[in-house]
């Protein structure tokens, strides 16, 4: 096994006779991320054998995740993933702020995380990433994401909606 060379994979565990059975299409990537976050020690062994060009490469963010909402869908949470060269955006579901009020939770706990999260003018709906490497250059993402974001004056989430979307329909259940 060559750690910087199957986080690099796009391989799924059934291409390499590894997985749990027919319901199991895991990536390679996805099952090493899961073991290294599960892991309480991480041991990299003869690092030094790989030399300064292959240890250079593992300079990079090795792992981000998160959630975030987009103009175009402003009622959704949607969730970002990355390990290795693998991503996702998936939805996570409408955020609380879109949903009617005799829907919302009653359970005091429930409520008291809404509560806590809730910014006006917009509710729930926030982006929270998080950005795992070495030698990341955290002034530099934060400018790059910064420069995506709309000042709370110029957003109008009636006027952002029939924007061009990039993702696929995502339905409720």
């Amino acid at each position: 096994m060559n750690l910087l060379q199957d986080y690099s994979s796009h391989d799924f565990l059934t291409d390499r006779g590894e997985s749990l059975g027919e319901q199991d299409d895991r990536s390679l990537v996805s099952l090493l991320t899961e073991q290294i976050e599960f892991a309480d020690v991480v041991i990299l062994n003869k690092i030094s054998d790989a030399g300064p060009e292959r240890t250079d490469s593992a300079r990079k963010i090795i792992r981000a995740k998160g959630h975030f909402w987009i103009a175009t869908r402003p009622r959704w949470a949607a969730e970002f993933s990355l390990a290795g060269a693998i991503s996702s955006v998936k939805p996570l579901g409408l955020c609380w702020a879109s949903v009617p009020e005799e829907h919302l939770p009653t359970h005091p706990e429930a409520q008291a995380e809404i509560a806590r999260n809730w910014v006006e003018p917009w509710g729930d709906r926030r982006q929270e990433l998080v950005f795992i490497g070495v030698g990341l250059d955290q002034d530099a993402i934060q400018a790059k994401l910064n420069a995506a974001l709309l000042d709370v004056d110029e957003f109008r989430p009636q006027d952002w909606t029939d924007l061009p979307d990039p993702f696929p329909r995502w339905r409720e259940r």
